[in-house]
């Protein structure tokens, strides 16, 4: 079989490739890494606008039944994506199928000679995408799928994306997910049937299930974001270094830290030896939850998005929803983060770590199989 494998950004480099899953691929079959901005395959910047354009009418056709996109939307500050949310709510509510129309745009677009040759003979083509990346990634799936039989098996970068990023402009056939909360979500917002998705866990989280040290806890770990979502996280991490021993702090790939596979195994090690995660909303409470481990969620301080923390990100259902785990905790001051931060230091505040993990397992299936169900994935969708 020859599988394509689209890496389009460096989360999906890390989690695809450097995690060990290319290769698990490479040797039983033929695979081509296609990386769309060595291959020139990355649309021209009136194809951008229209795609771009595209991911905003999708949340417009979604936000009568998602609080998620309502808010999102209200959020866009620019005079020019206003004016588009209007226009799009205006047709919608006249019954035009938004997505369906640029679908058919993007159909009539000859795809790049490049991204022709560059997929030319593929039997699959694994896509992982963050979904509104569109203009990396559709030459190349575009002109995998053109006159020939190739599959398009897409795989969602994260847990959050099939709710919070709009929709596909070129559908997929088939989908890999972290865990049943996903697989809810492709049912219910994308229209996919249950035998067009498949639950395989993050291929990445497979190393947190590798041999090691039975692990002394002893930090507090702090997990930064991205400077658009916490805009004085670093007031912040001076401000606990001064009252609490033991703190690491870990910054955000786009506020200085890096995707890489040591920056990963890196976490692994700081996740074995953490007490408690400080974070704002962030991937890394449900990490900490599929280890037991209790996270303190900061909801003060301020969002470039406009809102506070919290009122920013509990409109977001996702994150709402983590908020309410046992073990997870939302903290809407310097005072409420250090009372929660002295109860779990001092084992005053308890939490049901089974039942932390039972709920972190719904949103990504952990267990160190991820790779080889993926793998088994890309083999069974080529059969008859």
């Amino acid at each position: 079989m020859k599988v394509g494998l689209l890496l389009s950004h460096a989360l999906h480099e890390r989690n695809h490739v450097a995690s060990g899953l290319a290769a698990k691929i490479a040797d039983k079959h033929e695979l081509v890494l296609l990386r769309p901005k060595e291959l020139g395959t990355v649309g021209g910047p009136w194809r951008r606008r229209v795609r771009e354009a595209f991911l905003l009418a999708s949340m417009v056709a979604r936000e009568p039944g998602s609080r998620t996109y309502r808010f999102k939307l209200a959020q866009r500050r620019p005079l020019a994506p206003r004016l588009e949310i209007r226009t799009f709510r205006i047709l919608r509510d006249r019954g035009v199928d938004l997505e369906a129309s640029f679908r058919r745009w993007e159909a009539r677009q000859r795809p790049l000679g490049v991204a022709l040759e560059a997929t030319r003979g593929l039997d699959v083509l694994l896509w992982p995408t963050l979904i509104h990346t569109h203009n990396e990634e559709v030459e190349l799936v575009k002109s995998a799928r053109q006159g020939q039989k190739c599959r398009i098996v897409a795989a969602p970068a994260s847990w959050d994306n099939l709710t919070t990023k709009g929709s596909w402009l070129i559908r997929p056939d088939h989908l890999l997910v972290w865990g049943e909360a996903s697989r809810r979500h492709a049912l219910e917002h994308h229209g996919f049937s249950p035998e067009e998705v498949t639950i395989t866990g993050p291929p990445h989280f497979d190393c947190y299930h590798a041999p090691r040290k039975q692990p002394v806890e002893s930090e507090v770990l702090v997990a930064g974001t991205s400077v658009s979502y916490w805009a004085d996280e670093l007031q912040l991490v001076d401000f606990l270094r001064l009252r609490v021993n033991g703190l690491h702090y870990r910054p955000h790939p786009r506020r200085g830290g890096s995707w890489s596979w040591s920056a990963m195994k890196d976490l692994r090690l700081h996740l074995d030896a953490a007490i408690c995660v400080v974070a704002a909303f962030s991937t890394i409470a449900i990490e900490a939850a599929l280890m037991g481990k209790p996270s303190l969620l900061v909801g003060f301080g301020k969002s470039a998005h406009g809102p506070a923390m919290a009122d920013y990100h509990f409109q977001l259902e996702h994150m709402a929803e983590v908020a309410s785990w046992p073990g997870v905790q939302l903290c809407r001051s310097k005072e409420e983060l250090l009372t929660g931060l002295g109860g779990i230091l001092t084992k005053g505040l308890a939490w049901d770590a089974t039942a932390l993990r039972h709920r972190a397992l719904e949103v990504a299936l952990s267990d160190g199989h991820a790779q080889e169900r993926i793998l088994e994935a890309l083999e069974w969708t080529m059969m008859p």
